[in-house]
């Protein structure tokens, strides 16, 4: 026993002086290995700047990046791994802007009531690597369709390399307003799930955004309007969902949060909507104003009726194919407009301190032509009667009288005034 006991004090005695020794010198840091690198040894290239494709081009990747574009028969970088393409034509990466992976084909109805989130996101991270094998690296996902968050696991489980797929930039649930989304036409007794997100006012609309944001949206999206149809797929019902102030709240709020806005509309009503708002970038603030275009004068008609009505330097300048089969108070486009805050901010000063100065000078104007009037019109008149009483309390009998012309007060003072200095007149006279 004392053996073991002595045992355990060395042992004991021995981890502690590893311990101190490994405290003095740590060890040293791992070193990530360098990312690899790559070359792509294209048959063509598709320069999507000029439209041209580039005979032989080389694409130089360094990690998951593209570092570079070499010429046919450039130097290629020592080290790296050459993926022979040449048989093929290279592009990059597509984009989507408007893809809703977690909404398959089929009944919408029963996707919503009867299959469950995780399989919906099975299906979503499907679609994502068909996406991407399809060539499409980055997609925009504008909204679940009842599927709450999932894009945003989605999106972070691709930028994590847990399931393959494009890069995402995810909208969540959107938002729509009181019966303006499907799930409708259930019994009013029951409660059924919504493709969306509703909420009702401005202010429910911005806790909407609020939350939205705080779950992973990228991007908010709303309806501006909804449509439902019959059996046969006609358009039964094409309403604008929300009002103007519920839709500046939203776009509002969502700038607030640096986040962009993407509106679902089909229909003229909901186009003709306008939205202001400001948005920070990187650039700095941004003043956004989206207005429609509608043809008001029938003047318009005259050159975007038919191409055979046109001026002829119309059709030659823009062709014969488009801009044409316009119709009175149609909309035929959207006027968009993005500034640096900073022009209207300055603008708007500069119109306050013209105002102002203008205000000044009105106010001085003002102040000078009072004091002339009053100068004129009423201490002139009271000084000469001033100077015409001290001469009457003097004794001056042959002070030459004055009276003030017109109906004012200093006329009427001129004249009592000169009455009294007459009774003084004649009385003096009496005495003598």
């Amino acid at each position: 026993m004392k053996a073991q006991r002595l045992l355990l004090g060395w042992v004991a005695a021995g981890l502690v002086a590893w311990a101190a020794v490994a405290a003095e010198n740590p060890p040293a840091p791992k070193q990530d290995a360098p990312p690899k690198l790559s070359v792509l040894r294209c048959g063509r290239l598709l320069d999507v700047r000029t439209g041209s494709l580039k005979e032989g081009a080389l694409v130089v990747v360094r990690g998951d990046r593209i570092e570079g574009v070499l010429d046919r028969g450039a130097k290629i970088p020592e080290g790296a791994a050459v993926i022979d393409l040449s048989a093929y034509t290279v592009l990059p990466g597509l984009v989507d802007a408007h893809t809703h992976t977690f909404l398959q084909p089929g009944d919408y109805d029963v996707q919503l009531l009867k299959q469950s989130l995780p399989r919906r996101t099975l299906q979503a991270a499907a679609q994502a690597r068909a996406l991407l094998l399809a060539g499409f690296t980055t997609i925009r996902d504008l909204e679940t369709e009842g599927a709450m968050y999932g894009d945003a696991d989605l999106r972070d489980a691709i930028a994590d390399g847990i399931v393959p797929g494009p890069r995402m930039q995810v909208a969540t649930r959107a938002i729509s307003t009181t019966g303006n989304y499907a799930l409708l036409g259930y019994a009013h007794e029951v409660t059924v799930p919504k493709g969306v997100q509703i909420a009702d006012g401005p202010w429910e609309i911005r806790k909407a955004v609020r939350e939205q944001i705080q779950n992973g949206a990228d991007w908010l999206k709303f309806y501006g309007d909804y449509r439902t149809f019959t059996p046969t797929g006609e358009i039964l019902d094409l309403r604008v969902t929300m009002t103007q102030e519920e839709m500046d709240a939203l776009v509002d709020e969502a700038g607030r949060r640096h986040r962009p806005v993407s509106a679902h509309c089909y229909s003229d009503d909901a186009a003709r909507q306008e939205i202001i708002t400001e948005r920070d970038t990187p650039n700095g603030r941004l003043l956004h104003l989206a207005r429609p275009i509608t043809v008001r004068t029938e003047a318009c008609l005259t050159c975007h009726s038919t191409a055979e009505n046109a001026p002829p330097a119309l059709t030659r300048t823009y062709g014969t194919v488009n801009g044409f089969g316009w119709h009175l108070n149609e909309t035929i486009g959207a006027q968009i407009l993005s500034v640096p805050m900073a022009l209207p901010l300055k603008v708007a000063r500069d119109a306050f301190v013209t105002s102002l100065i203008i205000l000044v000078l009105i106010f001085t104007l003002v102040v000078v032509v009072v004091n002339l009037l009053m100068h004129f019109l009423v201490v002139t008149p009271i000084k000469r009667v001033s100077a015409l009483a001290d001469a009457v309390s003097l004794g001056q009998e042959d002070v030459e009288p004055y009276i003030k012309p017109g109906k004012d007060e200093v006329s009427s003072l001129s004249i009592s005034f000169n009455r009294m200095r007459e009774s003084l007149k004649h009385a003096m006279e009496m005495i003598k």
